[in-house]
């Protein structure tokens, strides 16, 4: 048994497979697989089961049916299935969290994929910051703060949208500004338009209307306040890692640009092509005659 665990909900478009290139490394995995393919993903795992259901629900049904052993892990990440990091990063993550006794730790997003809130997004000169949020697609926990918030979730209607307000309203000053955000080692969100089917998994079980109402309700039950993402403090980064990480950095700002600027330009002709095929497929002129 390692220090850390990496726990996650896995189906189709799961990139588990670059969290276990390495033996040797600080974290098991746990996958619960909640696809319909038997053993899907079981070759990545060091603990595995099959159960349908997103991943913090998953994560209590495997934390009250293993709790001794999970209970021993020092830091747990709860991640989404298809994000994009390194062993080397995800070591380094935990690492972080171990020498600054942080509550949380969260690598920042890079403009490559997916950015859901701008203070996590990717920052070129820091190495990390301190910040009041933490988003809930792949933080680090510390175990007790973790199990803490378990024992009071309720996974009847919140699933995944809007838990990070729920866990960090519970939390309250326990990590309030001590969350930090890492710029070194960050990763990537993959966008809808590369994932399988062109959208996110949890898109084909509920709509983002039925999540924002099911949220709503919660949040008005448990009067849960929202309030404004701060980041406190940014710790510059040594001069060596960034002249190194300068030209990454400089490719992903252009690679992200013409990916927005280009794209739709490119797309916006093709779908209109592809609408006009299928309306002449559709039309009873375009049937040949018996």
């Amino acid at each position: 048994m390692r220090e850390f665990l990496v726990y996650t909900s896995a189906g189709e478009n799961a990139n588990v497979h670059r969290w276990a290139k390495q033996a040797h490394r600080s974290y098991d995995i746990w996958i619960t697989n909640y696809s319909n393919t038997p053993g899907l993903h079981r070759g990545h795992a060091d603990h595995y089961n099959e159960r349908k259901g997103a991943k913090f629900p998953n994560f209590k049904w495997v934390l009250e049916n293993h709790r001794e052993h999970i209970s021993a892990y020092k830091a747990i990440m709860i991640a989404d299935d298809d994000i994009i990091l390194s062993c080397a990063d995800l070591d380094a993550l935990f690492r972080l969290l171990a020498e600054k006794q942080a509550p949380i730790v969260v690598p920042a997003f890079s403009r490559l994929g997916k950015i859901s809130h701008d203070t996590t997004a990717r920052e070129w000169r820091s190495d990390y910051r301190y910040t009041n949020f933490a988003e809930v697609t792949c933080p680090i926990i510390r175990t007790d703060l973790l199990l803490d918030f378990i024992a009071i979730y309720d996974d009847s209607n919140v699933q995944c949208h809007g838990l990070d307000w729920w866990y960090l309203s519970h939390w309250g000053d326990k990590v309030r500004d001590k969350i930090i955000i890492s710029d070194t080692h960050y990763c990537i969100n993959p966008r809808d338009l590369v994932k399988k089917g062109g959208q996110r998994e949890i898109d084909r079980h509920y709509s983002e209307a039925e999540r924002q109402a099911r949220w709503q309700a919660k949040k008005a039950e448990l009067n849960i306040q929202s309030f404004p993402k701060v980041i406190s403090r940014r710790i510059p980064k040594p001069l060596s890692t960034l002249i190194l990480q300068t030209p990454f950095f400089i490719a992903e700002v252009v690679i992200t640009w013409l990916w927005d600027k280009l794209l739709p330009v490119f797309l916006g002709p093709v779908k209109r092509l592809v609408k006009s095929v299928l309306r002449k497929r559709a039309s009873p002129s375009s049937g040949k005659s018996l």
